[in-house]
């Protein structure tokens, strides 16, 4: 994987990445300074979400106990909501930083730099050094990767997950030590799965590019096999744990919560034409309450009468949060997911144009939110950091924030089309299938959290010039 755009006037790789990473220690040093002047707090935000709530109880139990559980006290009840990938590295930070969120929060603003270190790393494979800083300084400019840096989110391990294996996928594409390498990368992106379980829809990706690199078939299926293996050391403890404390292999519980509480409860709004009210608690909650019922009806069906316990179990407080105890957590989410499964079903077209339209709008947010700014004040870009703004400031705001990401999307779109027939066409791929992954995974959601992941590959994108007879075109 030789530049592709290298010239003798480039500056080295070292002098680039070290200008970037300086860059980027000011860059989060500025969001510290943003998140003390609005809260008073270097972790004003930490646990602002009740995500970060559950992940830092999980980091305390793990490091005080050793024991992988929500409760505060004895006996802890296994958790199978979560799983463990990033609250292990909250609990390293407990065990040495002390039990605060002080700790995490500076942290992940190293994980922050050190990610657009890796970017710029990936970058200079597929361009010269000068542009590679380039793509590193944009990313550095996103305002929510730096953001999201102050919050008890899995976003920024996230991330810096992911690049680390695109960096390991790049030196293991070819040569001796391939199979080495993509064991170590089968194990990175295993830790990515346990972090974030969406992870598992790169799987099929990773897979496939072990597959396309150098070498004869022989060398591809070894590199192919190692990288599984790595998976499994990775996977595999955690899912024999589940079916040991739980009765059944699986990752967590999370998943038909998610695509029914989340992803269905957005599809049937989009099919009653009250997407607009997506951010309306009461037009949330009535859905879900009509999910409650039917996921009611299911279970009886299938398991018998339901015990008042159970019947208040399976309600959206305790099933959209992960709280059910008096039923089967990893069957009830089976059952869950055919619900949602069922209601797709039931509104083909609302699924499918929904889908495609938020995939463009998460690509392009908040764009929607500055066009059709909603009753929500909260659901407008950066509502805890710049808290005095008028709502017709934020919708200012919105536009200004989406401005660059529809030209990102609009570039990249643009070289990933041009780029088809030529010889750079392989590394646009390398970038365009984690991407499309990431996106049809999350789609419908709109949270701009979910979006972070897939910048580094965007840019990327844009950056790769096209083919040589394009190139002097002045629109690409």
């Amino acid at each position: 994987m030789a530049q592709t755009d290298a010239s003798p006037s480039s500056p080295s790789l070292a002098r680039v990445l070290g200008v970037v990473l300086i860059a980027g220690v000011v860059v989060q040093a500025a969001f510290v300074a943003m998140a003390v002047r609005a809260t008073g707090r270097v972790d004003g935000f930490a646990l602002r979400s009740v995500d970060g709530q559950e992940f830092m109880c999980l980091a305390q139990n793990l490091a005080q106990h050793g024991i992988f559980s929500q409760d505060d006290k004895s006996p802890f009840h296994p958790d199978t909501w979560r799983c463990p990938g990033y609250p292990l590295l909250l609990a390293g930070c407990v065990r040495l930083l002390g039990n605060g969120t002080i700790g995490p929060i500076l942290v992940q603003q190293g994980l922050a730099v050190l990610s657009v270190g890796l970017l710029v790393s990936i970058a200079s494979r597929w361009m010269s050094t000068r542009r590679a800083g380039v793509v590193g300084a944009l990313w550095l400019l996103d305002p929510y990767r730096g953001y999201y840096a102050l919050w008890i989110l899995s976003v920024t391990w996230f991330v810096a997950l992911l690049l680390l294996a695109v960096w390991i996928w790049q030196r293991g594409w070819k040569g001796t030590r391939s199979p080495w390498l993509a064991g170590a990368l089968g194990a990175v992106v295993g830790l990515a799965v346990l972090t974030r379980p969406i992870g598992m829809v790169l799987v099929p990706v990773v897979v496939l590019g072990t597959l396309a690199g150098g070498g004869g078939t022989r060398h591809r299926l070894g590199r192919t096999l190692a990288c599984l293996v790595g998976l499994s050391l990775l996977l595999g403890p955690w899912l024999i744990r589940n079916r040991l404390v739980a009765g059944r292999f699986a990752l967590s519980h999370q998943t038909g919560t998610v695509l029914t509480y989340y992803k269905a409860a957005e599809i049937v709004l989009w099919a009653e034409d009250r997407a607009n009210e997506r951010y309306d608690e009461d037009a949330v909650h009535d859905v879900w309450d009509r999910f409650d019922q039917r996921l009611r009806e299911r279970w009886s069906a299938q398991h018998g009468p339901l015990t008042p316990e159970a019947r208040r179990d399976i309600a959206w407080p305790q099933v959209a949060w992960g709280r059910v105890r008096a039923v089967d957590p990893l069957l009830l989410d089976r059952q869950t997911l055919r619900v949602g499964l069922t209601v797709l079903a039931e509104h083909p077209v609302a699924t499918a144009s929904c889908w495609l339209w938020r995939c463009g709008s998460i690509l392009t947010f908040p764009l929607g939110l500055a066009i059709w700014p909603p009753d929500a004040a909260d659901a407008l870009p950066f509502a805890g950091m710049l808290p005095n703004l008028s709502i017709t400031s934020r919708r200012g705001l919105a536009a200004l924030l989406a401005a660059p990401f529809v030209v990102l999307a609009i570039v990249a779109g643009c070289r990933a089309i041009v780029s088809i027939r030529s010889d750079r066409f392989a590394h646009v791929l390398a970038c365009a299938l984690p991407l499309l992954a990431l996106l049809l995974a999350t789609s419908p959601q709109l949270d701009p959290r979910f979006r972070v992941p897939m910048i580094p590959f965007l840019l990327l994108m844009a950056a790769i010039r096209g083919p040589r007879r394009l190139c002097r075109s002045k629109y690409l």
